[in-house]
Parts: structure tokens; sequence; C-alpha cells
């Protein structure tokens, strides 16, 4: 059993808990709740007046600076950080475990003594991977489907550690791009095309990506207005991929750690765009869970385990590149979302 006890301005009689699988239960404040043990989504809503949260204790215990990794949510999703107070239409949310002793461990790993307190979004991204429950499961293979449905919960990722394991690039000048013009220039100036196994074929510019790098004046049209949009000042490699319908891709990390371009590849420094069939294609990064790549991408597919299902009716493209990021270029200033 696990008893949570909300002090509060205004007296919160009831508040919901979601767990990774998207169980709702209902928890009376200050008696015992039946919780099986693992993560869940504390959500105390706006009921028309501000309140503030003053403390929170599971199982008698103070969960203390803890209470500093919840954040308002409105309703038009945007995050509110620090803070412990609901002012307007939305919620205060925290994800909490039920074993404090694993809650802290994994919590004091991720976020920096000194930072609690402040405004955790500027220095972190935080994402939480779900149960995903994948439709005719039966067309894939049964690992790929496991690694879909295991829940690997909330994590504080430091946007600035080379772990870190993607970004959103937010410039709205990515949607002035033709992406339609984007596949067939990738294509067209692609030298090595490959077919492999189960669906996946492949329009390169080298065999593998590695040195030596190709300078980005030898490329022209949308394919260098990308290039320079996301600030890379040469180009590795580049990929343009195709995945039938009702095809997956295995379980793997990006093998890339021998090459002399190694340096120039590891962190979060592949793009990674989905130019045609964007929905019901889904991209599962390892611990930080399903990634949008329906928005242009940096990606950390060499330090994280990842799988693909493309469970649409028709053939998905999607545009990789590996290039030397310029650290002077736009791409730092771009509107990263988390």
């Amino acid at each position: 059993m696990t008893k949570i006890s909300i002090y509060s301005k205004n007296d919160i009689n009831e508040f919901e808990v979601v767990d990774l699988y998207g169980n709702a239960i209902t928890v009376i404040n200050t008696l015992d709740t039946d919780l099986v043990e693992g993560w869940y989504e504390m959500i105390i809503p706006y009921n028309g007046k501000q309140n503030e949260i003053y403390g929170i204790n599971i199982n008698d215990t103070d969960i203390e600076h803890l209470m500093y990794t919840g954040f308002t949510e409105n309703e038009s999703g945007e995050r509110f950080s620090p803070g412990c107070a609901v002012w307007e239409p939305g919620a205060w949310k925290l994800w909490f475990h039920t074993n404090q002793g694993f809650w802290k461990h994994t919590v004091f790993s991720q976020i920096a003594n000194g930072d609690y307190g402040l405004d955790l979004f500027e220095k972190y991204m935080f994402t939480v991977d779900k149960s995903t429950e994948i439709e005719n499961d039966y067309l894939y293979s049964a690992d790929v489907v496991e690694f879909f449905k295991y829940p690997f919960g909330p994590r504080w990722w430091d946007k600035n550690d080379i772990t870190c394991p993607y970004k959103v690039l937010g410039d709205p000048a990515f949607d002035d791009l033709d992406q339609n013009l984007l596949l067939q220039e990738s294509k067209d100036i692609a030298d090595v095309k490959q077919e492999n196994a189960n669906g996946w074929w492949a329009w390169s510019l080298k065999d593998a990506s590695d040195f030596p790098v190709v300078p980005i004046d030898e490329f022209s049209g949308e394919f260098r207005k990308l290039l320079d949009l996301i600030g890379y000042k040469s180009v590795i490699d580049f990929s343009m991929l195709t995945l039938e319908s009702q095809c997956s891709i295995p379980i793997h990390v990006d093998d890339h750690v021998n090459r002399d371009a190694w340096p120039a590849i590891a962190g979060c420094k592949k793009f990674y765009w989905t130019l045609e069939n964007k929905k019901g294609n889904m991209f599962k990064l390892g611990e930080a869970g399903i990634v949008p790549t329906d928005k242009p991408l940096l990606i950390n597919s060499a330090m994280h385990t990842h799988s693909l299902i493309n469970n649409t009716d028709n053939n998905r493209a999607v545009l990789i590149i590996y290039g030397e990021l310029d650290n002077n270029s736009t791409f730092k200033g771009l509107k990263f979302q988390s």
C-alpha cells in the first residue's frame, strides 16, 4: 500500500495518478492506496482557483526537493518550472516512483545538485517512455514488439551532455523547404544504392559513414539550404532510407565507434527527418521513448538502442545526414524543443 499526503493552500481531497500503461487510479489524500510498484504521474488539476502545494509525503516520508521535479502544464502544453502551483486551466504534474530509494537514486543521477528549484527545462530535456501497443503485432518479431511495449519511464537528460538522445530543430525555416524536392535531390546525388532485407532501401553518398568529408559547397538546391539550416560545415555521409509498409528495423545501435569520423558523429549530431508518410511510423530511441520524427531532429542513434516500425499501408522515406557541425553555426541558436 502507498499513502500519499499532499499539503496545499486549498485542500485537495482526491487526485489521480496514471501509470506507464495509461491506467488512471484515484487516490484519496492521506489514505492508503493499492499501487503496484512502479512509476506514476501525479496530476493535480486546476479547479477554478489558484492553488499552491506546500509539501508532499509518501508513506509518511517528506519527498523534500524532489517536489521541484514537478511542473505546471497548461492546456496549450506549455510547461512551467520551477513551481508547485496551478493558476490557470491545466494541472501540476509530478512523476514519482513508489520505491522512494529507487526514485531518489534515479533523479539524483540525472539532475545536478543546485539545479532543484531552478527552471529544469532550461538545462534538461524531459522524456517519458510509456508502453506502446503495436496494432497487428503478429507482423513483427517478438523482441521488437516487446521493446516498444516495455516502458522505461521518465528521465531528465542534460542537453549539453554527449548522451542527450535527440533535439527537435524548431526553426520555422525548415517548413519552407520543398520536402518532395529534397527527396528527389537526395536520390539524384546519391552514389550508392543498397537493398537490404525486410523491405529497407537506402540511397547513400558512400558505402560507409566515415571520413573524408565532402565540403558543403559541392551541394546546391534544397539540399544545400538544409545543410545550412542544420549548421553542418561539411558532409560525412547521407542516406535516403525507405521502409516498406508493415515492416520493421531490428533493435540496434549504430555502429560507428571504430571509425575515424567517430568524434564528429558521437553525440546528438545525426540529422533525421521523415519526409514521406510521416504519420503512423514509430521510432523508439531507447529510454527516451518514441521520437517525433515528423519534425527535423538531431538524434544520438550511436549511443542509444533503437528500432522502427512502419505500421501503415505506405512506404516511409527518411533523410539522414552525418556531418561536421560548426560550433559557431546557427544550429545552437535554433529553437530546440524538448
